[in-house]
């Protein structure tokens, strides 16, 4: 309820659109203070049942998000083929439309990078979603790497950049490894110069030479002594 629209699945923004036009206040209780929680409310729907109605509107929902993603439909298939081919990802698909189990151990290995994200992940016509950012395969995330680091933008510009439209598993890490190696970013980064040392004449007894510094005068000089 706190996160931004766009930061929240696709399934949920519909509810949160609906929940706009009235003022209320969401309160948690855990389970464990819920002890007259009935069975229904605990059950789990193996197939879930929704009106025609219902199924139109998530429909127009999903195409108004897939239209306003700046990829051309030519990717996005790439993106669609390539997510059927990776094993993780289909395996992630799987889970999120079974339901997330209650513990992460009871999930495959190879899944346990999207279980800090499992509430925002969506399925949407072949395509992985966090949020309203698509989770690329791993066969297309170095040409992606590429695609990002174009014009050559630093590290946290890089990052920014990415963060607006895409998502896999310690994508932040391999972007500042790849901005590190960059050899034309090395010869061209900016780089603070170097005070040079200047050393002073050893005193021969102690006291014999002291610096005291004054507070600036107008003419920005100091009084040395």
């Amino acid at each position: 309820m706190h996160k931004p629209l766009n930061q929240t699945p696709l399934r949920l923004q519909r509810m949160l659109l609906r929940l706009q036009k009235y003022d209320i206040e969401l309160k948690y209780r855990p389970g464990k203070e819920s002890v007259l929680a009935d069975t229904l409310s605990r059950a789990y729907i193996q197939k879930s049942v929704t009106d025609d109605n219902l199924s139109e509107e998530v429909e127009r929902h999903v195409m108004s998000v897939l239209r306003n993603i700046p990829v051309s439909d030519g990717k996005l298939e790439e993106i669609r083929q390539e997510t059927l081919k990776d094993e993780t990802l289909q395996e992630v698909v799987r889970i999120v439309e079974e339901g997330w189990p209650d513990h992460r151990s009871e999930t495959p290995s190879r899944t346990h990078d999207f279980w800090t994200n499992k509430t925002e992940l969506t399925h949407v016509h072949g395509i992985l979603f966090k949020g309203d950012r698509i989770v690329i395969p791993r066969t297309l995330q170095a040409e992606m790497l590429q695609k990002i680091h174009t014009g050559h933008m630093g590290i946290e510009k890089s990052k920014k950049r990415a963060r607006e439209l895409l998502y896999w598993p310690g994508m932040g890490n391999q972007i500042s490894d790849m901005i590190s190696k960059c050899s034309t970013c090395l010869d061209y980064q900016n780089a603070n110069a170097k005070e040079p040392i200047l050393p002073t004449d050893i005193p021969k007894g102690p006291w014999r030479v002291f610096h005291m510094l004054f507070p600036v005068d107008i003419d920005g000089s100091f009084d040395e002594m």
